[in-house]
């Protein structure tokens, strides 16, 4: 070899040991860029979810976020409906707080968070109409109070949306279970849910449910509803009870409360019956409930081992009163779940009332 070509070798052999030896060029990695929701077609497989989006933070799951009467809460991927539906992932539920479950299981679907967004598609919704179906909603996760807020949404057929845009989800107020205690005269084995604002107070073979705000304030009326045992229990002739002008009468001018106890209360004066007898279901148990419109009238209904009467306050008399009551056998108990309020006051308490009774649970 001679000088010339050993002197290229090297040089070449140079060239190839620094080639090795640089540095690499920087390269713009290639990230998969998620595919936002706003891309898939509603029309698609009810995963692209599970797939696109992230998980949703756990500060957001197993909370009742409120908006009027209606009620969103989303759900870790394990939760049975998630595993019903199959959404491999998080899924959502939207309840109406005035409906029974068991009538109106609501819309329901894939949620995930996709761009900061919380992103929830129904996929099952019996009352809905069918163009709903696949409809994506989207709700801002506000860290300041933990409320959702509705930003924007779309339809399969790409129309515009403004069902929930703008709208505050609250999460609802933080529940306090009650079950009732052993040796007090209220003896039937009982548990339901109260949020802040509400008291409890036992009486003999009746539970208090008192609504005094919150906080509470020096004008506020308070209101509420009752769990009453009616087993033993007597009631005043219904022709009597209208009568203000009557000496409290004795015990033996009282009868046991008849089989029919809403027949009973229809066959008073005055009253007007507004709906039912219906149907009503209370931790599986049916039983039945009427709404009547009651005048001015005295208390009605004397509890077993109870020295007093059942309602009507200090005088034992009661204004006019739109009232709900719910009767149900449980253990071979029969149990009046009663809501009495003003005319104008029913129908706003209402629902706050209903959410109380549904959260109710026997035990043997």
């Amino acid at each position: 070899m001679n000088t010339r070509n050993l002197l290229i070798s090297v040089l070449m052999l140079v060239c190839v040991w620094l080639s090795a030896c640089a540095p690499a060029a920087t390269a713009t990695p290639i990230v998969q860029t998620p595919v936002l929701a706003t891309a898939v077609p509603a029309t698609e497989a009810p995963n692209e979810f599970a797939l696109a989006g992230d998980p949703i933070p756990d500060r957001l799951l197993n909370i009742d976020f409120i908006s009027g009467k209606t009620a969103l809460r989303l759900r870790p991927a394990d939760d049975p409906i998630c595993q019903e539906i199959k959404t491999e992932g998080n899924c959502f539920t939207i309840l109406r707080t005035d409906h029974d479950p068991a009538e109106d299981p609501g819309a329901r679907g894939p949620a995930a968070l996709v761009n900061g967004l919380v992103a929830a598609k129904f996929q099952l919704c019996p009352f809905c109409d069918l163009s709903e179906i696949g409809t994506v909603e989207y709700f801002e996760p506000k860290e300041n109070g933990g409320a959702l807020v509705g930003v924007k949404c779309e339809t399969k057929t790409g129309a515009e949306c403004a069902a929930d845009v703008g709208s505050t989800w609250s999460p609802a107020p933080q529940q306090t279970t009650w079950h009732s205690p052993e040796n007090t005269a209220f003896h039937l084995p009982m548990a339901l849910n109260y949020s802040s604002g509400w008291d409890i107070h036992i009486v003999i073979n009746d539970v208090d449910l008192v609504y005094m705000g919150n906080p509470p304030g020096p004008q506020l009326e308070w209101w509420g509803s009752n769990v009453v045992l009616l087993n033993g229990a007597h009631v005043l002739d219904a022709g009597k009870v209208t009568d203000l002008t009557m000496p409290v009468p004795p015990l033996k001018d009282l009868q046991p409360v008849p089989d029919d106890f809403f027949a009973y209360v229809a066959s008073i004066p005055g009253v007007k019956v507004i709906q039912g007898p219906d149907p009503i279901t209370i931790d599986g148990i049916q039983g039945s409930q009427i709404i009547v419109h009651t005048p001015p009238m005295r208390a009605m209904l004397w509890l077993k081992d109870d020295y007093g009467w059942h309602g009507g306050g200090p005088s034992g008399a009661d204004p006019e009163f739109k009232r709900q009551m719910i009767v149900l056998e449980v253990n071979g108990e029969r149990v009046l779940l009663e809501f009495d309020d003003s005319l104008e006051k029913f129908d706003e308490h209402y629902p706050l009332v209903q959410e109380i009774f549904n959260s109710i649970t026997f035990t043997k």
